[in-house]
């Protein structure tokens, strides 16, 4: 007997090693078939079509799944892959989960027990080997009873057939696939009830042109009747009642998405995913209860796998990656041309961020640095005299850290490696690949074509390590396993972090809402779910599967549709991209305000205008004007703005107290932009929300609508004491001053408007849109399709979102061309070691222990500088570079500005008009803040004192020069000089254009009153330069007058009349001499006289006879 027994046990250990293979090829069957209760390929109904076939690609099919090889594989030491307890992976009908609860040999074992269950004890031998061979024609598509073996029943369900099926919970477990483990031949029907619903209660609306017949043929295949279709359901569901579902939506709806749900990286963003590779590994899966807000302690489970991806810089072969907590994790090396055997992290359990992995070509120069991550920097130190060897250094923050000769002769001499200790072997976490090497006599440079890095710093994964909710259950060398240890209640209107940065959003309603969300810093990009256009010819992007588009979960109101119909795989063809948007009303966070009407447009959230239900503010489209302006702030945070201290707003504008009244119950406050004051308003807080009185509005004009607010705030109460002044508001909307134009015809980026209206935009693209491999295509402003560098050209739209990081300080002094500048970062007051500096776009290193970074300008200008660190905002500041020359100008201008610390200014104009009434603004030091209380004198009589702004209006009745003074405790007095004239203004003069000398002139001006009142002045008549006649005039407000004067010449010459400002020459000539004309006039009248006194005499009739008598 003892032969017998030894016999029987060898024949069952030969059975068992024969059976195992078997076992795994009838799990990872690509050819069967399972259609389970329940299961919808489409979690989303209709309305956004789930990828089905198109996206399951091999790699795909393998993240769910754990092939032979995987499986071969021993953990060397560590604990088995396995879920919590075995009841809850069998009950999961997760095929993932149930091979890895198991190893191959328990696998085997189990599945004979399940069909030993009819034999006796004394018939185990025969009920393993049954079961063997039950597993193994089933694997040849024999068809054989159910109850032959549980593993027959498992094979005969994945195939479609109908049987009388008595599974174990092993084989249940074996037989439940995902959707995104179905080969292209299988189908899994939708429930019909599931996407009425979904029809019914979506916000999103399919385009027209999309009916819901064409959405539910996404979901079940045409190859399969309805009847075939109920068929395998009813089958499947005998076989798994319970199955989870993995959808393409991120937003879980309660009565519309199954309440054992999976998200992927398809379906959420947040999880890693490589495009390029189609690499995606981790999984969140949710067991809820009806109608419950509880997630039960092991309900909530996350699994990641490791998986191999291909190196960007290709020539390095593979590496192994693992998404964990939403973050790119590094498993291990590959063997191959650069690694003579595998390496492996997570064996050692031990996992280390992917820093960076990259084919960009750059150049390192002498004097230049390469910079990497967490404050690491490649430079050259020496290039050897023959020029194709390079002497490498590597610091962080500043001091080396290694150094090594590089030859690029073959990968292995070309490749720079810094290795560090990892449990005992030495491992890379920075490598570059060098290209080629270049040496001159003025310089020498290396090209790097090839950079890898990993964190110098691991984050821990053991068996019990707890992550926020999350506890790690299993490691392995293929992946990490975690649930939830204690219970987790989705509050409305809460953030539940779960683990790491990945936490549940939960909608503020009644109805269940929730998703996964990561809390990430600075820009990222958010993906939409993937499609293979090649496989797929049509598809719809929403709010709910593509997390770029603007989504209110509270009110579960989203508004962009974008539906893509592809030709050929590669490309869209004219108007084939169809965007839709529409307006819908949403709550202000700050409830009593009512609603106000948002827009999502291109991937950002638009106001679209004020409704019937607005309370501070009539209705008002501003859709209607061709206009959308962005939602900057929408809260109702309770802040405080104490006296001299202001509440900072989006767009550079603050809003100050400029004054409390006497009784606090009213507070005069200010809207600043820029530090420039624009609007001022008395407000008095106000419980009322109806009475607008309790809020300040700063309004502009919105195409013809008038005085529209885009600045609001709600003052709950003021409080005035002898210290300072305070108002609390707790509520506050802003929209951007600047608006994105939106008229029917115009272009944005590769979309044309086509339809506009107060219901919504219609946009298509204008032209083809090739589908390129490895292409970024705008579509337009932040909206783009990222196309992966990959044979089936996945595809995903993309868009650019800011998180919140911590706050970081960018000190950029003015620079000498040529000379060194010291760049420096901080975190309040610590300094920030590991910041990443660009100058212009080009890197120029990171900051060291102390913060700061060199660097060497070579030209003189404005430069931009960028400061980027993990964990904290992005930095910007300007860099202004001058030659030494300009510098020291800009030095002596500075200490000049120095002097003016508490030196009062008084700012005035130079010249002013009787009557008229000037600003006189006091201001003090380097940044010319105006100072309030400041007492102002004219000529030594008080006139008043400068308001809050610095200013004070005065009009001078007293022409001429004058003293304005300033003075103010604390401050040095100053003093002004100020010339006051009169209103009246000579408009013209007017001169004889000749003049003799001796002779007089008449000279006349036109005089004009341009003052407001009387006046009267004396005017001064200059010839020459000098005063030779005055004249007084008094003249009314706006009429004319005329002064006449009048001058004789002595000599001749040019003479040049003023008067005030109006100048006339005149050229006065020399006079003639009349001496011998009168002379002639005089004889002329003394012949006459002589002559009619002898006529009258008659002397001379006695003359003329006695003439006549010679």
């Amino acid at each position: 007997m003892d032969y017998v027994r030894l016999g029987g046990a060898s024949l069952l250990l030969l059975i068992l090693a024969a059976a195992l293979p078997m076992e795994i090829l009838a799990q990872t069957s690509q050819d069967t078939t399972n259609v389970d209760s329940g299961t919808n390929v489409n979690a989303a109904g209709g309305a956004t079509p789930i990828i089905s076939r198109s996206l399951l690609s091999e790699s795909s099919a393998q993240s769910g799944t754990i092939s032979a090889e995987k499986m071969a594989k021993r953990s060397s030491g560590m604990k088995p892959l396995a879920s919590a307890s075995s009841g809850s992976s069998a009950s999961s009908g997760s095929s993932q989960n149930a091979v890895q609860a198991q190893s191959p040999a328990t696998s085997v074992a189990e599945t004979a027990t399940a069909s030993a269950e009819k034999t006796t004890q004394g018939e185990q031998t025969q009920a393993e080997s049954s079961a063997v061979a039950s597993a193994e024609k089933t694997t040849q598509g024999e068809q054989t009873q159910a109850e032959s073996s549980a593993v027959a029943s498992a094979e005969k369900t994945m195939q479609g057939e109908q049987t009388q099926a008595e599974s174990s919970a092993v084989a249940s477990a074996e037989t439940a696939i995902t959707p995104d483990m179905i080969p292209q031949e299988t189908t899994t029907a939708a429930s019909s009830e599931n996407a009425s619903a979904y029809q019914a209660t979506s916000a999103v609306s399919l385009p027209e042109n999309v009916s819901q017949n064409e959405s539910e043929s996404e979901n079940v295949s045409e190859n399969i009747s309805e009847n075939e279709t109920e068929n395998v359901t009813e089958a499947a569901t005998a076989e798994a009642p319970q199955v989870t579902e993995t959808g393409t939506d991120r937003i879980w709806r309660e009565g519309i998405s199954p309440l054992e749900y999976t998200w992927t990286p398809q379906s959420f963003s947040g999880f890693f995913y490589d495009l390029k590779n189609d690499v995606g590994t981790e999984r969140l899966t949710v067991k809820l209860q009806s109608s419950s807000r509880t997630i039960e302690s092991g309900d909530l489970t996350y699994s990641t796998t490791a998986q191999d991806m291909e190196f960007e810089f290709s020539d390095w072969g593979t590496y192994q990656v693992i998404g964990f907590m939403a973050d790119k994790y590094f498993a291990g090396y590959k063997a191959g041309d650069l690694f003579n055997k595998d390496i492996s992290l997570i064996s050692d359990n031990q996992l280390r961020k992917v820093l960076i992995d990259s084919d960009d070509e750059s150049t390192i120069t002498t004097g230049s640095v390469l910079p990497l991550e967490e404050g690491y920097e490649l430079r050259i130190k020496q290039i050897d005299i023959d020029g194709n060897k390079v002497y490498l250094g590597l610091a962080k923050d500043g001091e080396e850290v290694d150094s090594k000769v590089i030859s690029p002769d073959n990968l292995k001499s070309a490749t720079y490696k810094y290795e560090v200790e990892i449990s005992g072997k030495d491992t890379p976490i920075i490598m570059a690949h060098i290209s080629n090497v270049f040496s001159s006599v003025e310089s020498a440079l290396v090209t790097v074509d090839g950079l890898f890095q990993i964190s110098d710093t691991y984050t821990s994964v053991e068996d019990g390590d707890e992550y926020e909710k999350m506890k790690v259950v299993s490691v392995s060398d293929q992946g990490v396993e975690m649930e939830n240890d204690n219970s987790i209640t989705l509050r409305k209107g809460s953030t539940s972090k779960i683990f790491g940065n990945v936490g549940f959003l939960v909608a503020d309603a009644d109805e269940i809402r929730f998703a996964p969300v990561v809390q990430r810093a600075g820009t990222y990009d958010v993906r939409g779910t993937v499609i293979n256009p090649s496989k797929t010819s049509e598809f719809t992007w929403t709010p709910y599967n593509f997390e770029g588009f603007y989504y209110d979960i509270d009110d579960d109101v989203g508004t962009e549709v974008l539906q893509a119909k592809i030709s050929g795989g590669t490309k869209i063809d004219e108007k084939d991209l169809i965007y839709k948007t529409s307006p819908q009303p949403v709550k202000f966070e700050f409830e009593d305000w009512g609603k106000y009407d948002v827009i999502g447009f291109m991937a950002d959230k638009y106001f679209a205008g004020y409704n019937n239900e607005t309370k501070f503010a009539d209705e008002v489209s501003s859709i209607n004007e061709g206009e959308l302006r962005k939602v900057l702030i929408d809260s109702d945070d309770s802040q405080t703005i104490a006296s001299g201290s202001a509440l900072s707003l989006q767009e550079d504008y603050e809003l100050l107290i400029k004054q409390v009244d006497l009784n606090g119950n009213k507070v005069y406050l200010a809207l600043a932009k820029d530090g420039k004051e624009v609007d001022s308003k008395v407000v008095t807080p106000s419980s009322d929300p109806a009475d607008r009185a309790s809020n300040y509005m700063y309004k502009v004009d919105i195409g013809s609508e008038k005085d529209v607010p885009i600045i609001v705030a709600h003052v709950q109460s003021v409080f005035r004491s002898a210290e300072s002044d305070l108002a609390t508001v707790d509520g506050i909307f802003q929209v951007s001053d600047s608006a994105e134009s939106v008229e029917e015809g115009e272009i944005h980026g590769k979309m044309k408007v086509e339809s506009l209206a107060d219901d919504g935009i219609t946009m298509q693209n204008d032209g083809s849109i090739s589908l390129g491999r490895n292409r970024i295509i705008e579509i337009m402003e932040n909206l783009k399709i990222e196309v992966a560098d990959n044979v089936d050209r996945l595809m995903a739209p993309t868009a650019t979102k800011v998180g919140e990081g911590l706050t970081m300080t960018l000190n950029v002094p003015a620079a000498v061309v040529n000379k060194t500048v010291l760049i420096s970062t901080k975190s309040g007051s610590e300094t920030l070691s590991g910041v990443q500096i660009s100058v212009d776009g080009k890197n120029i290193g990171t900051t060291d222990a102390s913060g700061s970074v060199s660097y060497i300008p070579k030209n003189t200008g404005t430069f931009d500088v960028v400061a980027k660190k993990s964990g904290y905002n992005d930095r910007k500041a300007s860099l202004v570079v001058r030659t030494a020359a300009e510098a020291a100008a800009q030095a002596a201008i500075e200490q000049a500005n120095a002097t003016l610390a508490n030196r009062l200014t008084i700012n005035v104009p130079s010249q002013v008009s009787k009557g008229e009434n000037f600003l006189i603004t006091v201001v003090e030091g380097i940044n010319q803040t105006p100072v309030e209380g400041a007492d102002i004198f004219f000529d030594d009589e008080s006139i008043g004192a400068t308001s809050d702004r610095g200013t004070l209006t005065y009009s001078a009745n007293a022409t001429g020069e004058h003293i304005l003074k300033a003075q103010k405790d604390g401050f040095n007095d100053t003093i002004r000089k100020i010339l006051v004239t009169s209103s009246l203004k000579v408009i013209s003069l007017n001169v004889p254009e000749k003049a003799s000398a001796g002779q007089e002139i008449k000279i006349t001006a036109s005089v004009q009153n341009a003052g407001k009142e009387t006046d009267s002045r004396k005017f001064d008549l200059k010839v020459n330069d000098s005063v030779v006649d005055s004249k007084n005039l008094t003249v009314k407000p706006g009429e004319n007058a005329t002064v006449t004067f009048s001058y004789k010449p002595k000599e001749p010459g040019s003479y040049r009349f003023g008067l005030d400002d109006q100048v006339k020459k005149v050229n006065v000539e020399k006079a003639q001499s009349s001496t011998w004309l009168i002379a002639l006039i005089i004889v002329l009248l003394i012949a006459i006289g002589a002559g009619y006194y002898l006529y009258t005499t008659g002397d001379l009739e006695k003359i003329k006879r006695r003439l006549q008598g010679r």
